[in-house]
């Protein structure tokens, strides 16, 4: 009886594991544009709140992000997030995203970036899952009083 029901509960929570697993996955996948959008999405909104990340290093902020989408979204701002590991190949070089993270100087990631007009309002960034969400909210606000909104 005592095994039946260790392993009935094993099986429940791997079930709910695998549940928040595919609903953070499909949140993320959702949310995340290709890198080669970035310019267009830009040039498309007055307004707009780009979020770099990394899929493997970002896990707090990966849950967060589709409470972050709705908060710009409530407020008319568009939202973007871009995985920086996108196309990323070691052994090739290849890295899509380098020159944009390159030029924009993103040293951590997550980073978090306010456009208003095609041009950088300002940036907010730090070490793997450091950066909340309230201080992104906080951010984001705060640029948001700046450029007039």
């Amino acid at each position: 009886m005592g095994l039946l029901l260790v392993s009935s509960l094993f099986v429940l929570l791997l079930g709910v594991t695998v549940y928040r697993i595919n609903r953070s996955a499909n949140v993320v996948h959702r949310l995340t544009s290709p890198v080669s959008q970035l310019v267009p999405f830009i040039k498309r909104h007055d307004i707009c709140v780009v979020m770099f990340y990394d899929a493997y290093t970002c896990v707090q902020t990966m849950k967060y992000m589709n409470k972050l989408h709705q908060f710009c979204s409530k407020h008319h701002i568009s939202f973007m997030a871009v995985n920086v590991t996108e196309g990323a190949d070691p052994l090739s070089g290849t890295c899509p995203v380098c020159p944009y993270l390159a030029e924009l100087q993103v040293k951590f990631v997550p980073a978090v970036f306010v456009y208003r007009d095609q041009k950088v309002v300002d940036s907010l960034m730090n070490q793997p899952d450091r950066l909340p969400f309230d201080k992104i909210v906080h951010f984001i606000q705060s640029k948001l009083l700046q450029t007039g909104r």
